[in-house]
């Protein structure tokens, strides 16, 4: 006897030819494919456009000379006031480095510091003789 799957159909009954065919596939036009690799009919995102060039300011250098010396006479001439001995070592220390920074303001282009220096002189004489007597 033949062995019978429980499952299986007992009556298979022949399908006519015309009945069955295959179903219709509805397919779009063929459309190449984008050259930037996106679908159909999708434009490409809008080119990257570089950064516009960065203008920064150019570093501060000490390019134009100064004077340090007549800068050191005349802060020390303003500070020749100061009562008894400190007062007339400032004026001495005002007297020369006012002189050195004259010096060094006639080779300099344009003179700077020089008036600097003419001020620090004088005020290291006026006030070498107050700070002497310690007043």
């Amino acid at each position: 006897m033949p062995v019978m799957d429980a499952y299986a159909p007992t009556h298979i009954a022949p399908m006519p030819s015309a009945a069955y065919a295959p179903p219709q596939v509805h397919q779009a036009p063929h459309v190449p494919p984008s050259p930037y690799g996106y679908a159909p009919h999708v434009p490409p995102p809008p080119p990257i456009l570089p950064y516009p060039p960065q203008y920064y300011a150019p570093p501060m250098s000490r390019t134009d000379p100064q004077n340090q010396m007549a800068t050191i006479g005349f802060v020390c001439g303003l500070l020749g006031l100061f009562p008894f001995w400190i007062g007339f070592v400032l004026c001495i220390v005002a007297i020369v480095c006012s002189g050195f920074g004259m010096q060094h303001a006639n080779r300099l282009p344009g003179q700077r510091g020089k008036g600097l220096a003419i001020a620090g002189l004088i005020l290291g004489i006026v006030f070498i003789v107050p700070a002497s007597c310690g007043l």
